[in-house]
């Protein structure tokens, strides 16, 4: 499996992502920023252009949400202060889930905490998403097959 990974940080600047940055993706890593609320939200608006963005069979592409800087909240947790509710990852998986993210993690590119675990899912629902949309072709192939088959008795 090979990941090729675009970092359109600043996208938001020139009116949205361009189509070049979406054709032919399998999945994407949607990144905001835990230290401000207002990146989640932007989350959804990036995951809508890069469905509409795509062709494809009505199916969208599996994304996942990382909520980065999780370094800096847990330092806040051990320092005792109170984190934002909507930061917690019971709400994050609950925003993941109503907005069509296949999941949410809190991550920190520094300590590279739940780095791979986002990825991990990311590309199992790839592959997943891959091995249904081969296992419909195969069937309609066997069925094509099967029904010329018995056509041709």
């Amino acid at each position: 499996i090979r990941l090729h990974l675009w970092d359109i940080a600043g996208q938001d600047r020139l009116g949205g992502i361009s189509k070049l940055f979406c054709r032919d993706a399998a999945g994407a890593l949607v990144v905001t920023d835990i230290k401000d609320p207002k990146t989640l939200e932007n989350a959804v608006t990036w995951k809508e252009q890069v469905d509409s963005h795509l062709e494809s069979d009505g199916e969208n592409i599996p994304m996942v949400l990382a909520v980065n800087k999780y370094d800096l909240v847990e330092q806040q947790e051990l320092d005792g202060k109170q984190i934002d509710e909507t930061m917690t990852q019971s709400y994050l998986d609950d925003f993941a889930t109503g907005n069509g993210f296949v999941g949410a993690f809190r991550t920190s590119a520094k300590s590279s905490s739940n780095v791979t675990n986002a990825f991990s899912i990311l590309v199992r629902e790839i592959l997943k998403q891959k091995a249904c949309k081969s296992f419909q072709l195969f069937r309609h192939i066997q069925s094509t097959v099967k029904c010329k088959y018995t056509e041709n008795k």
